[in-house]
């Protein structure tokens, strides 16, 4: 999806214009520096709801320390429920807290902290939380302490100055790569669109990038608020989740209670599990096929303690599990409706009718 961020600077929009050509949801600056809202925030809001464009919102945040975290996203809460705009159906319930000052660099753990403190309040009042910031800010501040953020990324990254049209689509290969899951990526502040005056961000949204038609069964579940939750007597949540850090987490639940879980049990050693669920941009990242099963949280790659994988793969033969692959390290299963049993081997596959 793409869509575009605004604040006062761009002044009056014809919100009408911007939604014929093509935008699909659009970010809106709240809150100033003050702590007072943003001077077009209700027109612009306002706009959204009319047309029907989806939106969030975003507050640039010059917070220091957790105290001024905490400050900065009640005010943020209050404004949208002092206007009622949780109640407005465009609304996506979503605030993003841009960090990116040059006064933040260089705090160190204490940055993380302060990004978890607001985070808790934003969450505690019942919306999704996010991060913005520039790609150069993330490699420097953010990068080194990826795995206690369970938060999505919109990050800037611009590699282009020249003036884009919304029609115009930036070169894929400068595609931000950050260690934590990427909500979007804004790759220009030179879009010209119609119903603005002047310059405005653009952005791509990989949100909907997982939105893969999956077969009865499959669940979803949140790494944040559901992580340590069991799906069976030896597996939870988290095992299943991928590796970019996603919070989303697709399962076949049926199929890790009857197969998987009959596979620690007959083998009586813990299961490792290398892979599980993944998003279309880790899938893509780690090599896997187009509509690998992994996109829909059928497939998982185990690995069982002891066990050789010929063993492993034999058993799981003997369940009656459709998808099996050998490989000379782990196993591949999968919950596929039509059997395909095959060896790997370096690369090389080999079908087989037995293990």
């Amino acid at each position: 999806m793409k869509g575009i961020d605004v604040s006062s600077y761009q002044g009056v929009i014809d919100w009408k214009k911007v939604k014929s050509n093509g935008v699909s949801f659009a970010i809106l600056k709240i809150i100033r520096k003050d702590l007072t809202i943003d001077k077009q925030f209700l027109s612009n809001s306002t706009g959204c709801i009319v047309n029907n464009i989806p939106f969030s919102v975003y507050n640039y945040t010059y917070a220091l320390t957790r105290e001024k975290a905490r400050v900065d996203a009640n005010a943020v809460v209050d404004i949208i429920k002092k206007n009622n705009i949780d109640k407005m159906k465009s609304f996506k319930k979503e605030i993003w807290m841009d960090v990116e000052d040059e006064t933040q660099h260089g705090l160190g753990h204490t940055l993380i902290d302060i990004v978890k403190e607001y985070q808790n309040v934003i969450e505690s009042n019942g919306y999704k939380f996010g991060v913005y910031t520039g790609l150069s800010f993330y490699n420097t501040e953010f990068s080194k302490y990826y795995n206690e953020l369970d938060c999505p990324f919109w990050i800037a990254r611009y590699p282009s100055k020249a003036n884009m049209l919304f029609t115009q689509n930036p070169n894929d290969l400068k595609k931000p790569v950050i260690k934590n899951n990427l909500w979007g990526w804004q790759y220009t502040s030179y879009g010209i669109i119609d119903g603005i005056e002047g310059n405005v961000d653009f952005n791509i949204c990989y949100e909907d990038e997982n939105s893969v038609d999956n077969k009865n069964g499959i669940s979803t579940f949140s790494l944040v608020k559901e992580g340590s939750q069991s799906i069976s007597k030896n597996f939870k949540v988290k095992e299943f989740r991928c590796k970019d850090g996603s919070d989303k987490i697709l399962i076949d639940v049926d199929f890790v209670k009857d197969k998987l879980q009959k596979i620690r049990d007959h083998f009586g050693v813990p299961v490792t599990i290398n892979s599980a669920y993944r998003t279309v941009s880790w899938n893509t990242k780690c090599g896997g096929a187009k509509n690998s099963y992994h996109l829909k949280g059928m497939a998982f790659d185990i690995v069982v303690k002891g066990k050789t994988p010929q063993e492993v793969a034999k058993y799981a033969q003997s369940l009656g599990i459709n998808g099996i692959i050998r490989y000379n390290t782990f196993v591949h299963i999968d919950s596929r409706e039509t059997k395909y049993w095959a060896i790997n081997n370096n690369g090389k596959v080999s079908s087989v009718s037995q293990f």
